[in-house]
């Protein structure tokens, strides 16, 4: 070989010598001592050197490789060559040995201003002639100024304009400044674009041999100039990407994950051994237009995954006689590595490996055993144990019944108890169905495995990407492409599908840690795949899918619930993987149940729920998704509360103020019930209120929280409950029924002896009515304490008569108070007996049986939950002006504004005095009656019951104003029989005198004795 330079073009000469082999030394040394030679036209001939040695051998060459030298891959795969050593026929060229630091140079020429003609395919046409030896001469001229120029050739043309293909060989090193240089001559000379790819200048070094599994290896990519950082590809084996989509042939790019490491500015890839890895590695360094690449293969010994099928499951040894084949299989996914097996079958990109054996059912065994052994190159195995149960006849052994079976159905085997039974998925799907037969022998329910072929496609993707095996950025479109569209078919809907998709997101957040980890520049996922990301995280959320999370969810556990893998890897997503848009252009993406936003300034709203910021002026990018349904699957909190909206996630760098949420509840607040604003604690697994706190009922859709997170808003199933209001309500209402049997009996021994005028007679006749109605009401209270142990019906007859005998009171205090009112303004207008009474007989119970009645027919005949409730036993309250309480409240109130009127009339008559005589010891008596009026006539005329229209209108969960108002109203009315006894009874001094003359027997007589007299006196004086 020589090398000859003429005019600064270099061209490398071959040259075919036959010596002595006695010579070969001498020669050898003469060349190697041989300087330059330069002829008389300026050509220089230098660096002359011997690269092979060839022996005739009966009819063949036997030729090597001098040190330094070596074949080309051509030569070594068409010939017989053991490393250096290579056969050739006499009759055929010879090749020859070529330096080890060969430069290969493959070259892409793209002419944008000539027009490509289907003639250039024809190399034949006189078009490709002129045009490839134009061509030819043009880059000749300038890459055989290189040194150690050796051919250049022009393959092919392409479409595309015009576009060249050219090969280069150079038999020793180039500098990257020099080729650079040449690539920009001819760029200028030809007004061309240029493309070159060298091997031969980057040296990768990768572990010979196969690797061991699991085991951590290096790879190196070395190059002799400083030209910044490589990028790293790969080309997997066929066999090994057979259950991906993926071209084999394709390269990956290799980044930054678990199981690939680079250091020394990428110049060493840092790897565990798995089965992705196995294949040709390439490392490529840029250089203007120019890529200088090294490439390698590493071969590892891999190990399978092994499952095992066996026909049949449960051999049936009922009849001891029998002697059962039982047909067993041990699959494997196909692949490159050749396994000590002895007998094989491929389909579908499995590999079956067949064992049969007979069992003899005389044995009595209660399980026969096997297994599967694989062993690759460097001797590792992997094994599958199969354990085959055996169904023998019904016994008892150690007092344990044996024998159950669980009976064929359908597509399910003849079963032992105990034991599950497995089944293939059907063709197109990946995994098992699974079905446990019981140890009573009854089958439970199937549990399916199966996922379908392309979910799991985009989950192996997901975990290549994981591992390091492709550049998120650039897979991600099409991931969520194909997640987005395998997600929306009804063939979907199963747990296995929801789990694998799920999973997939999980592994894609921690492909995007991984990406950030590596400092690269930008964000995990671009914004040209938010609509696929989702529409694909949204159609999981479909109601369709409701009982395919019902299959996997565990209301109890945290670890295992899908529900809050879902929401980490989605919300970890949107928080680590996307942009916050720019500061003209916001993020935007919605869909049936997620919806994304990026905000810019305070406010921002999804899924009509507004989050507010309590900096008015600020111009943070606020990060706003919502999930819809998605509390359902998440772990239930610890208190006992149901959801009425959106998971909303908030992210907001940087920021630490509060943060005003604004809920769209799905159902209106129930009255009374709190509503419990809380966030999903992500150290905890759990919801937590730490920091967030519900603004009140006045602003039941909104949360005030310190800080960000994912939020909810909860309401309690239960009302709230007033410490202790039961046991006073029922302490009074039994206080008050004693009261009221004590006052009307009171009554009945007084009657003859305070029932004097038409007056007294009618006050009296109201207090009786007045007692009974409401004793009877109280009774009918403490009746229908336990309505949930009442009888049928029962709950509707004690509400009837609560109605009835609750507003018999108030109109009876209603005559009460006219008959007071005309007695004042009419003081010498005496009313008849007959007529007060049948009056007020008629409207003390013909009114309120009318209103009762009424109700009853318009609330569909008294349906319950329509016209009264079955845990209170009680009218119904369903907002303002609905509900049948309204038919009970309306005349109360009505009854009550007159009563208060009628007191307003006495208060006013016992203050005239006070006008006409100003002295301190008048005023004083004057408050006194007025105070004493007020005492007397507050309970008999159910002014108390005032407070009812605030306990309506004011929320429990208003504090504590509710609590002053409901304990006021609770204490007053459930003592009011108590009140009226010591006002009404108690408090009339007449009665009290009456009492004392009934039992008081020497103090009667006493006052006997002094009425007497001073009736005597009086008549007297008359």
């Amino acid at each position: 070989m020589e090398h000859v330079q003429n005019h600064n073009s270099t061209k490398v000469l071959y040259a075919d010598l036959v010596i002595e082999k006695s010579a070969l030394h001498r020669f050898m040394q003469f060349i190697e001592e041989m300087g330059a030679v330069t002829d008389h036209n300026f050509t220089t001939v230098s660096h002359f050197a011997v690269t092979t040695d060839c022996s005739p051998d009966g009819g063949k060459n036997n030729c090597s490789c001098l040190e330094n030298y070596s074949w080309t891959e051509d030569v070594s795969e068409s010939n017989q060559c053991w490393n250096k050593n290579c056969v050739f026929d006499t009759s055929e060229v010879t090749a020859v040995c070529l330096p080890v630091n060969r430069v290969s140079i493959k070259g892409e020429l793209k002419m944008e201003d000539q027009i490509y003609s289907d003639k250039l395919l024809d190399k034949t046409s006189s078009e490709y002639k002129a045009l490839i030896n134009e061509l030819t001469e043009q880059l000749k001229r300038v890459f055989s100024t290189l040194r150690w120029f050796d051919i250049l050739s022009i393959s092919s043309f392409r479409r595309g304009s015009i576009i060249a293909d050219f090969d280069i060989q150079l038999n020793e090193q180039v500098s990257t400044g020099d080729l650079t240089s040449k690539t920009d001559e001819v760029t200028r000379r030809l007004n061309a674009t240029v493309n070159l790819v060298t091997i031969g200048i980057v040296k990768m070094t990768v572990p010979q041999g196969p690797v061991k599994l699991k085991s951590p290896l290096n790879i190196s990519c070395e190059i002799a100039e400083n030209i910044g950082e490589p990028e790293w590809y790969l080309s997997r084996d066929a066999a090994n990407t057979a259950t991906s989509s993926s071209s084999s042939s394709s390269s990956t790019e290799i980044t930054y994950g678990s199981e690939a490491r680079f250091s020394e500015n990428k110049r060493l890839l840092e790897l565990t051994a798995s089965e992705i890895w196995k294949g040709t590695f390439t490392c490529d360094f840029k250089s203007g237009s120019v890529i200088h690449r090294g490439s390698a293969y590493l071969d590892i010994a891999l190990l399978p995954e092994i499952t095992t099928i066996v026909k049949p499951q449960f051999p049936d040894c009922r009849d001891l006689t029998k002697k059962i084949p039982v047909d067993m299989e041990c699959r494997i996914r196909n692949s490159s590595e050749n396994y000590a097996v002895f007998w094989e079958e491929t389909k579908d990109n499995l590999i079956f490996y067949k064992a049969d054996t007979v069992i003899s059912c005389k044995r009595k065994e209660d399980r026969a055993t096997a297994a599967c052994i694989f062993k690759n190159r460097l001797n590792d195995s992997a094994t599958m144990h199969v354990y085959i149960p055996i169904i023998y006849n019904i016994g008892v052994t150690c007092g344990i019944k044996s024998g159950m079976v669980c009976e064929k159905e359908n597509q399910w085997p003849l079963a032992k108890a105990s034991n599950t039974a497995i089944l293939e998925c059907e063709a197109g799907r990946y995994g098992v169905q699974k079905r446990e037969c019981s140890s009573n022998g009854t089958w439970l329910d199937e549990t399916s495995n199966c996922v379908n072929a392309e979910v799991l496609d985009v989950l192996q993707r997901t975990q290549e990407i994981e591992k390091g095996l492709g550049d998120i950025q650039k897979k991600s479109p099409e991931i969520f492409k194909k997640m987005k569209d395998t997600t929306d078919k009804s063939s979907f809907k199963s747990f296995a599908n929801l789990n694998a998709s799920v999973e997939s997101l999980s592994t894609m957040l921690k492909a995007s840690f991984n990406f950030r980890v590596a400092s690269l520049n930008g964000t995990p996922l671009p914004d040209s795949v938010l609509p696929d990301f989702v529409q694909a995280s949204s159609n999981l959320l479909n109601g369709s899918m409701r009982s395919s999370w019902d299959t996997g969810y565990n209301s109890n556990s945290k670890n295992d619930s899908l529900g809050v893998k879902y929401l980490s890897a989605v919300d970890g997503l949107i928080q680590h993987a996307i942009s916050n848009g720019t500061t003209n252009n916001t993020l935007e993406q919605g869909s049936e149940n997620l919806e994304l936003k990026s905000c810019r300034g305070h406010l921002c709203q999804v899924f009509n729920t507004s989050i507010t910021l309590n900096q008015p002026n600020s111009e943070m990018a606020v990060k706003v998704a919502g999930f819809k349904h998605l509390v359902d699957y998440l772990p239930r909190p610890k208190t006992e509360t149901e959801s009425k909206t959106i998971v909303l996630s908030l992210h907001i760098p940087n920021y630490n103020g509060n943060v005003i949420i604004d809920f769209n509840l799905t159902s209106k607040r129930l009255r009374n019930h709190e509503m419990n604003c809380v966030y999903w604690d992500e150290e905890e697994e759990e919801w937590s209120d730490k920091g967030c706190r519900w603004d009140g009922a006045e602003n039941a859709r909104r949360c005030i929280c310190e800080h960000l997170s994912s939020f909810t808003i909860l309401m309690s199933k239960s009302p709230v409950k007033l410490p202790y209001m039961e046991e006073l309500t029922y302490v009074g209402v039994g206080a008050s029924v004693i009261s009221l049997a004590l006052c009307i009996i009171i009554e009945f021994l007084v009657w003859n002896t305070v029932v004097k005028s038409n007056v007294a007679h009618f006050r009296h006749t109201a207090l009786v009515n007045i007692s009974f109605c409401l004793l009877t009401a109280d009774c009918c209270f403490l009746a229908s304490a336990f309505p949930n142990s009442a009888p049928k019906n029962w709950c509707l007859t004690l509400t009837v008569l609560k109605h009835f005998f609750f507003l018999a009171m108030f109109f009876w205090m209603l005559c009460l108070s006219i008959v007071l009112l005309h007695q004042m303004i009419f003081i010498f207008a005496q009313l008849r007996k007959k007529i007060y009474l049948g009056f007020s007989f008629v409207l003390g119970y013909v009114c309120p049986l009318v209103i009762v009645a009424l109700t009853l027919i318009s609330y569909n005949n008294g349906e319950d939950e329509y016209y009264y409730s079955k845990s209170s036993c009680w009218l119904k309250y369903d907002g303002p002006l609905k509900g049948s309480i309204h038919a009970f409240v309306f005349p109360v109130g009505i009854i009550v504004l007159i009563n208060m009127f009628s007191m307003f009339v006495v208060i006013a008559k016992l203050l005239k005095p006070s006008v006409s005589d100003g002295s301190i010891t008048d005023e004083k008596n004057t408050a006194k009656s007025i105070l004493k009026a007020v005492v007397l006539l507050t309970p008999i005329f159910g002014t108390t019951w005032l407070l009812g229209l605030f306990v309506m209108i004011i929320d429990l969960t208003t504090k504590p104003t509710a609590y002053i108002v409901n304990y006021a109203f609770t204490f007053f009315n459930a003592f009011q029989g108590f009140f009226i006894l010591l006002t009404s009874c108690f408090g009339e001094k007449r009665v009290r005198d009456a009492l004392l003359m009934r039992f008081g027997s020497k103090h009667s007589k006493t006052i006997r004795s002094e009425t007497a007299t001073k009736t005597v006196s009086s008549v007297q004086k008359k």
